[in-house]
């Protein structure tokens, strides 16, 4: 006895509950306006807008990246990283190296992590944020 095989949801479907072609076309060609959801006013005006005020100009770009970051923060990743390659490759390419070398990219592995780790944020910002900065 062979069982019916069910039927795709779509096609379960009567003819009037259908979207067809030509209402998928009006629906999706929206979708290429520059214009925002909920806005009465279109991207093209606000930028035509912005660029007819007198004297605005564009404010300066923040520093992002190792430039922004602090000093003891970029030399104690650098110290975590070097202590991390250094045992592998030590481990990999140089299995009769010094015990001394191997302390020392343990020490500076261990000194990276723990000192990464107090640079982390002891509490929030004073703007109160949801602590996405952590």
């Amino acid at each position: 006895m062979a069982r019916d095989e069910p039927k795709p949801e779509w096609d379960r479907l009567s003819p009037d509950e259908k979207v067809t072609d030509e209402q998928w076309d009006s629906v999706m060609s929206g979708y290429s306006d520059l214009d925002a959801v909920n806005s009465e006013v279109s991207a093209d005006e606000a930028a035509d807008y912005l660029a007819e005020q007198d004297g605005w100009t564009a404010p300066p770009a923040p520093k992002i990246g190792i430039r922004r970051a602090r000093p003891g923060f970029v030399v104690s990743a650098a110290a975590l990283l070097l202590g991390i390659i250094g045992l592998v490759m030590t481990a990999m390419f140089f299995r009769s190296a010094p015990g001394l070398l191997t302390a020392f990219f343990i020490a500076s592995a261990a000194g990276g992590g723990v000192a990464l780790l107090l640079f982390l944020p002891a509490s929030r910002t004073e703007q109160l944020d949801d602590g996405a900065q952590v």
